[in-house]
């Protein structure tokens, strides 16, 4: 490969020591970034968290803050993950050629759903992605045709979000399609399908939970979850779910913390 290109090297080679580590249930610690600013997405990204998920579903950013972000990932050596608002093969694409390392794709629902976003992700024979190497991913045309195919159809990830009760419903055809790379739960979605919304405890919620997580550890597919504060973090891993997104809320959260206890002791104006 061109020495010119070794950014998109070192991207290869983290992406499959995120894939290996999963495989092992190792954790693989993130966030979520929903504040549209490439400055602030990489202060993040240098805290040497192992990935991030750009987030256009309930984010701000558009495509070309997006191509930015994941700029930013990029240059601090984290793995851009991008989650689509919609099964949109166009939104799902255009993230991939800014350089995606792996998209989110939200409310999977049904194994034709899943389809739909893989044959979005995965480049003929195997998807139906348009193919052009002139964008970002390919270098603006510097990387070869067959090592930017390779990349698309071998290390780009798909991570499948169930978080519906026909979601639920449809587990284990979603699950044992193996298209996906990742299984991810989205607990604060299934609280409010199971009618418990935001109570993540609830039992309903749990024996959803445990359904899935069940189902993806049967057929041997990794699984992901988002963590609303650190606590979080080992309750998940425990569970056997090493892919943990904590929520973007949760750098807010901290320094509401330093800010009570300062209230505490009678120091604010």
């Amino acid at each position: 490969m061109n020495p010119n290109l070794d950014i998109i090297e070192a991207k290869r080679k983290r992406i499959a020591r995120l894939k290996a580590r999963m495989a092992s249930r190792q954790l693989v610690l993130g966030a979520f970034v929903s504040i549209a600013h490439a400055s602030y997405t990489e202060a993040i990204a240098y805290s040497g968290l192992d990935f991030l998920i750009i987030d256009s579903e309930h984010g701000s950013a558009h495509s070309e803050t997006i191509e930015q972000m994941i700029r930013a990932c990029d240059v601090a050596g984290c793995l851009p993950f991008a989650r689509v608002p919609l099964h949109e093969p166009a939104l799902i694409s255009r993230v991939l050629d800014m350089g995606a390392a792996g998209v989110v794709v939200p409310i999977v629902e049904s194994v034709e759903g899943l389809e739909s976003a893989f044959n979005a992700v995965r480049f003929p024979p195997v998807g139906r992605r348009g193919v052009s190497n002139s964008v970002r991913a390919g270098a603006y045309g510097f990387l070869p045709l067959r090592e930017f195919l390779d990349i698309g159809n071998r290390d780009v990830m798909l991570a499948a979000q169930i978080e519906t009760r026909q979601g639920l419903a449809n587990a284990r055809q979603i699950v044992e399609r193996r298209l996906a790379d990742i299984i991810f739960i989205g607990p604060s979605d299934l609280s409010i399908a199971m009618g418990h919304p935001g109570d993540v405890s609830a039992a309903p919620v749990q024996e959803a939970i445990q359904a899935i997580t069940g189902i993806a550890h049967d057929a041997g597919v990794p699984l992901g979850a988002m963590a609303v504060d650190a606590a979080a973090i080992g309750g998940w891993l425990a569970r056997g779910i090493p892919f943990i997104a904590m929520a973007t809320t949760i750098p807010y959260r901290a320094v509401e913390s330093i800010v009570r206890d300062r209230s505490a002791d009678g120091q604010t104006l």
